[in-house]
């Protein structure tokens, strides 16, 4: 889901990228999966701001920044902060 929604957002569609990160969202939280999910939620705030819904960019983004510092993962910190600054 999450390389399906990488796939949409690069070829332009917005929608359909949204619609699969989303559920990617959905299945790391199903599945505990902090790492994915702060991936996840970061690509969802990229498209968000692409469709010009920068509320919600902003609040998925922290949230990625929020996980991604729990984890002590500096990487996805900083892809995390790189899609806060928009």
């Amino acid at each position: 889901m999450l390389a399906a929604g990488e796939t949409h957002a690069r070829a332009g569609a917005l929608a359909e990228a949204a619609a699969a990160l989303d559920a990617a969202v959905e299945a790391a939280l199903r599945d505990d999966q902090p790492a994915l999910l702060a991936d996840a939620l970061r690509q969802l705030a990229v498209v968000c701001h692409h469709r010009d819904d920068k509320t919600r960019a902003q609040e998925l983004a922290q949230r990625s920044l929020g996980l991604a510092t729990e984890l002590g993962d500096d990487l996805r910190a900083a892809q995390a902060l790189n899609a806060l600054a928009g």
